[in-house]
């Protein structure tokens, strides 16, 4: 062979560079904390584990309870049709 050809490298072919390994540290980091993070705050994925959503609440503002009244769907519509009717 020529020594011409024995100094020319090959041509570098498109989509064959290596993964950086930052990246793969960085998956790898991401990973591990998001299996951290639902083993830490999924109460073992038990249903009956549920606190619902007053459990941070405080235990006045639970001991108060607001009274639901029935509303009259006539008198609603009386009122709607009243506010209504001036300007229609």
């Amino acid at each position: 062979m020529h020594a011409v050809v024995y100094r020319e490298k090959t041509e570098p072919r498109e989509g064959s560079q290596p993964i950086p390994i930052w990246l793969i540290l960085a998956s790898f980091s991401l990973l591990m904390w998001g299996g951290w993070y639902l083993g830490r705050f999924s109460a073992d994925f038990a249903v009956d584990r549920y606190e619902g959503p007053n459990a941070y609440a405080s235990s006045s503002a639970l001991t108060t309870e607001k009274r639901i009244t029935q509303i009259d769907p006539v008198l609603m519509g009386k009122r709607v049709y009243t506010n209504c009717a001036a300007c229609h």
